[in-house]
């Protein structure tokens, strides 16, 4: 969702941008949803995300080893549907790229696989937004009584600096999204889009 937000947010400032959005995933914002803990957002970052939250709890719980801990502060879920519905109004299809690989850039030339353009200015946010992570949603009968979201689940089973979110969709169903972590897992999964979201726009 980061790069399509990065997108609204520069038209917002400069509405008269052309921009292209070249976009590795085969959906324009991907299909992950998102958890993001408010107050960890500056106001400007809450008006930037407020059109696409989707549903919010009053806290979330860290869970490691079996002991949970939950904490009140509210978490946003954001959806890239919602995204995806936006860019639309404000960027020309043709402008949306999805599935892009191999992008290469000479000079102002952009070339990647199945097209090529003209750019003045090149941002790859690749090394930023990329992870290594699974999501699905499940209807398992243990999780799906949950009634705040599981924001940091840390297993030692699991392998070292994996970690998992449960998010409850408020019909018996959870989203989940297990993670291999570059830093510390239970500071990545809680605050990395909100951290994310800052080094992009500046906050």
């Amino acid at each position: 969702m980061a790069p399509g937000l990065l997108a609204l947010y520069l038209l917002d400032q400069k509405p008269e941008l052309n921009l292209l959005l070249l976009l590795g995933d085969g959906a324009a914002c991907g299909e992950a949803l998102e958890p993001v803990v408010e107050t960890a957002l500056s106001d400007s970052l809450r008006a930037l995300i407020a059109p696409f939250v989707v549903a919010s709890w009053p806290g979330y719980v860290v869970s490691r080893d079996g002991e949970t801990v939950q904490h009140d502060s509210p978490v946003l879920l954001l959806d890239p549907v919602q995204l995806w519905l936006e860019l639309q109004d404000r960027v020309p299809g043709d402008a949306i790229r999805t599935a892009c690989s191999g992008i290469v850039r000479q000079g102002n030339r952009l070339s990647w696989s199945g097209g090529a353009a003209e750019a003045a200015d090149f941002l790859n946010l690749a090394g930023l937004t990329k992870t290594d992570e699974q999501c699905e949603i499940l209807g398992i009968e243990q999780v799906r009584k949950l009634t705040l979201p599981v924001l940091a689940d840390l297993d030692s089973e699991r392998p070292e600096g994996e970690g998992m979110q449960l998010l409850p969709l408020g019909d018996e169903r959870v989203f989940m999204r297990r993670r291999r972590c570059t830093g510390d897992p239970e500071d990545e999964l809680i605050n990395g889009f909100a951290a994310l979201l800052y080094q992009l726009t500046g906050g």
